[in-house]
């Protein structure tokens, strides 16, 4: 099996209008498009940032260095956006795939041969991210087949691994990163029929388990074989605070890139290891949902990794969808509801709408006093689990309970009008066991009473059309909560059911996207388009808006 799509249902969220200043540090604010697009048109050869100054400048590096895929790979990631958001003008007025293969183009020397070891996945992001679109591209085929060859080239049979970084003999160095570059021998393998590639990626990731994850499902940053025997010699850190800690940024990896197995192969071993070390990873977070650099390290040298947030992030909406494909609806919708959690909590940290980064606060060595800095490959992350949330219909959801969530409206009757929805998909509410009708609607309660106040308002229309001849036109159980004010509808306040009536058209795609199931079937068409959609951006500035009050 290859790619586990994340995309659940067709998302119709995409209608152009002006987003208010207000929502500038949402995970789709309109100054993502600006930054990325500053940097594209100064286009410097050969060049690519790395890091930025205490200032939020980038600070760049030569082509030579193991993170210069990252911008390129993120334009693409920006034309996927436009393509998710067709109507957005603040991505449709930039060429972002121009942008993505001019500044790939200082790769192709690296293709020959390079100094970043295992991480050729890295550098060819870019081109990757080209076979996506297009898939016969003879450019992207040879860069994918020639950074893999290199991959391929350090790779042992003693070991069963791929050498990370280079070391004197006898050591035989493999960091957790290396989990992340083991896709390409996948695409690889597809391109030229080499099994070989896969084998090595399989015997690579299962070395990884052994070795790298402990009993408890942390990780160790670094474990060096003996390359004339394959025995451990050693396990310790590079970049965290101690051996036998646990850096956040190598656990993130293992997230993602043990999800990314399972998605590749779906041989259980793969999935199992991804809980494991997503249980570490989000039981150990602070309060505030900000991953410190390394979970041991001291209160008094314990700056933040956002990167390490954003990686994770992804990784938990791709460990979802191998939830999913296991048939594991209960998981799948946990590991959204974290990687929602988590990516917000770390934009409302550290989101900076005038640095040259998305975000601030990433720590890329703290051995090396590198640390609270803009970090490329974080942003790049933070843009790829940003996609991933419009796929699966995220950007709407502001809550979620045990058995059903809370959802923004798409065309809302009046400001604040949210949705209350259970879970499972069943059209009435006799078809809801007494668990669920509790959960339900203490989350009605709950919801009601924080948007009530947030928007002012003098009371609540709570309403649930139960059946097609009470006005219900899809075929999902919903309640409908209104904040009421005595001027709505110019004082006709019962002009609000028959517009209730016409309120459903559009739900379908939006709860099948977020409950992950297929089934939930097209309404009977009503003629509401007197109401414009809002776009991802707006619903998504109130989703974040409004999960942050049940945070607190």
């Amino acid at each position: 099996m290859r790619s586990l799509s994340l995309l659940s249902g067709a998302l119709l969220l995409h209608q152009s209008l002006a987003l208010a200043p207000t929502y500038s540090d949402s995970i789709f604010s309109p100054y993502i498009a600006e930054k990325y697009n500053r940097v594209g048109a100064a286009y410097k050869t050969a060049s690519y940032p790395h890091v930025t100054a205490a200032s939020g400048s980038w600070v760049w590096t030569g082509a030579d260095w193991w993170t210069s895929g990252f911008l390129p790979g993120s334009f693409y990631l920006l034309e996927e956006r436009k393509r998710l958001c067709p109507n957005n003008k603040d991505l449709n007025s930039v060429d972002w795939l121009t942008y993505g293969r001019r500044w790939s183009d200082g790769l192709i020397k690296l293709q020959s041969g390079n100094g970043q070891g295992h991480d050729q996945g890295f550098l060819a992001l870019p081109y990757l991210d080209e076979l996506k679109i297009n898939p016969t591209n003879a450019s992207a085929i040879s860069g994918v087949k020639n950074f893999a060859t290199l991959l391929a080239n350090r790779y042992s049979s003693i070991v069963g691994c791929t050498r990370s970084w280079n070391s004197a003999a006898p050591e035989f160095q493999v960091i957790m990163d290396n989990m992340m570059n083991l896709e390409l021998l996948f695409t690889a393998a597809d391109l030229t029929g080499n099994r070989t590639l896969i084998d090595m990626a399989i015997s690579h990731a299962n070395k990884t388990i052994t070795n790298h994850i402990r009993p408890d499902g942390s990780s160790y940053h670094v474990v060096a074989y003996n390359e004339n025997t394959g025995a451990v010699i050693r396990r310790y850190t590079a970049q965290g605070y101690a051996d036998n800690s646990t850096w956040t940024r190598g656990q993130a990896w293992g997230i993602y890139g043990f999800a990314k197995m399972f998605n590749l192969t779906t041989q259980p071993q793969y999935l199992d290891t991804a809980r494991r070390m997503a249980k570490v990873f989000l039981t150990r977070l602070p309060s505030n949902g900000v991953p410190p650099y390394d979970y041991d390290a001291p209160a008094s040298n314990r700056p933040a990794d956002t990167s390490a947030a954003t990686i994770a992030a992804e990784g938990l909406f791709i460990l979802s969808a191998a939830e999913a494909y296991s048939k594991n609806a209960t998981g799948a919708n946990y590991y959204k509801k974290q990687g929602v959690k988590l990516l917000a909590d770390n934009f409302k940290f550290a989101f900076k709408p005038t640095w040259d980064s998305i975000l601030s606060n990433g720590t890329s060595n703290v051995p090396q006093n590198n640390k609270n800095t803009g970090l490329v490959y974080g942003d790049y992350y933070a843009l790829q689990a940003g996609n991933s949330m419009l796929k699966l219909g995220l950007a709407s959801l502001f809550i979620q309970s045990k058995l059903s969530f809370g959802v923004v409206n798409l065309k809302p009757i009046v400001p604040g009008h949210v949705l209350v929805v259970p879970h499972r998909v069943v059209p009435r509410l006799s078809d809801l066991t007494p668990e669920e009708i509790t959960d339900v609607f203490c989350l009605v309660q709950r919801v009601g009473n924080v948007v009530q106040k947030e928007y002012k308002a003098e009371g609540l229309t709570i309403a649930c059309q139960d059946g097609p001849a009470a006005g219900q036109t899809v075929p999902h159980v919903h309640v409908h909560i209104l904040p009421r004010r005595f001027t709505d509808f110019d004082g006709n306040n019962d002009q609000v059911y028959p517009t209730l009536e016409a309120a459903e058209t559009r739900l379908p795609n939006q709860l099948r996207a977020v409950t992950g199931e297929a089934k939930v079937p097209e309404p009977i068409k009503v003629d509401d388009e007197g109401r414009t959609p809002r776009t991802v951006e707006d619903m998504e500035a109130e989703a974040v808006r409004l999960h942050a009050l049940f945070s607190n």
